[in-house]
């Protein structure tokens, strides 16, 4: 009895700690990597089963190219560097990590291609809202407001979102 009681205990500490452990690292990536402003194209879809969420496209997702050694499912880095209003924009990309000083390297995966065209993924195209905001977020989308995220950025072109803006201020704030 003592030893059933024992392995449930373990195996409850064992879940709480992989939970710790998963939201520790995404803080930590926040809070350390490099942190970049995007503009957005949104896209408005309902994820079944994990809840309201507003679809984000960048103009840096469909490449124009006349490189035809691409295919789907191929890594992709895109290097990205700052315009003159602050928002970060495709320089260049390849197959290598390579970037010269001042660009930042965002790591993606070629979805399909279609001459000339290749068409990326990077894990950045979607941001969880609540179920009351998202349709409000929407609605503005389509109403020229200016759509930006934060995305932290690792050295290796790892990214993660951090916060979704509608006219500057924090989706979960804005009030139109």
């Amino acid at each position: 009895m003592i030893t059933r009681r024992r392995l449930v205990l373990a195996i409850l500490a064992g879940q709480v700690l992989l939970m710790v452990g998963l939201i520790a690292q995404q803080e930590y990536r926040l809070a350390t990597w490099d942190t970049i402003r995007l503009p957005v194209i949104p896209v408005d879809p309902v994820a079944l089963f994990r809840g309201r969420y507003v679809r984000l496209g960048y103009d840096f997702l469909r490449i124009e190219t006349t490189e035809t050694d691409w295919k789907s499912g191929d890594v992709i880095y895109l290097r990205l560097a700052p315009d003159t209003g602050g928002l970060w924009r495709l320089a260049g990309f390849g197959h290598t990590p390579d970037k010269p000083p001042g660009e930042v390297l965002v790591r993606g995966r070629i979805r399909f291609t279609s001459t000339p065209h290749l068409y990326v993924e990077t894990g950045i195209e979607s941001y969880f809202l609540s179920e009351r905001k998202a349709p409000q977020v929407e609605q503005l989308m389509g109403k020229q407001y200016r759509i930006t995220v934060d995305v932290a950025v690792s050295a290796d072109g790892a990214t993660a979102l951090k916060q979704l803006y509608v006219e500057g201020i924090p989706a979960e704030r804005f009030e139109p």
